[in-house]
């Protein structure tokens, strides 16, 4: 179930996040999972 004000408070989190993210001088990378991970999920 989800609330009207639900969308606009996840909103604003999110745009905290990367806001403090950027302001540490660390770039925001995508996850790389480790390759036998990946071998694991392929063979599924």
């Amino acid at each position: 179930m989800t609330i009207p004000g639900g969308v606009c408070v996840t909103a604003r989190v999110k745009e905290r996040a990367l806001a403090h993210a950027t302001a540490s001088g660390i770039a925001p990378t995508r996850y790389k999972p480790p390759d036998p991970l990946l071998a694991f999920l392929e063979a599924l």
